[in-house]
């Protein structure tokens, strides 16, 4: 279980790597996992930044430990699945991908997305529908895709809006089929 102190310092250490500061974010999230060297989020994050430096093996081992000593924790899971498909082993982006799927954190996000292709207007609210045909009368485009969160007043937090969203193939077997 984390700190909220621990949280903090990860939050900022991820932060620092969000502005392209990766050396003071290595140099952050090194003290962290001086502390916790066996905690999965730091690992995680640990990876994530030696990635942007090209480290990629220390970051490959980095990501392996964290999903290792942390496999509750689907980020772990899909980032070590991207890393591994960028080196060429899609059977173990494979295997991280369905593991990442499986998880808790993924079985939220699942029925969300399944109350949503339900009821649309139920699962965002009719303010955040009349939001969503506007972007699409914007975009003036055949087809689209819109990434959004909603917020808790009932807005949109709309983080992309394009043509050329990157979608996941369903698993022929899996729940939107």
């Amino acid at each position: 279980m984390l700190t909220t102190d621990h949280h903090i310092a990860l939050q900022q250490a991820a932060d620092l790597l969000g502005e392209r500061r990766a050396a003071e974010a290595m140099m952050a999230v090194e003290v962290l996992a001086a502390r916790r060297p066996h905690d999965g989020a730091t690992l995680a994050l640990r990876a994530r930044v030696l990635e942007a430096i090209a480290a990629i093996e220390p970051a490959v081992m980095s990501l392996e430990l964290a999903a290792a000593l942390s496999p509750e924790h689907p980020q772990a899971q899909l980032d070590l699945g991207h890393i591994y498909t960028e080196r060429d082993r899609p059977s173990d982006a494979e295997r991280c991908f369905k593991r990442a799927l499986t998880l808790t954190g993924f079985a939220e996000r699942r029925a969300e997305e399944a109350r949503f292709l339900a009821d649309p207007v139920a699962a965002i609210g009719a303010r955040g529908m009349a939001a969503i045909r506007e972007i699409g009368r914007r975009l003036d485009l055949d087809y689209c895709g819109v990434d959004f969160s909603v917020l808790p007043d009932g807005r949109l937090l709309i983080f992309e809006a394009n043509a050329t969203m990157l979608a996941h193939a369903e698993d022929p077997q899996g729940p939107f089929a």
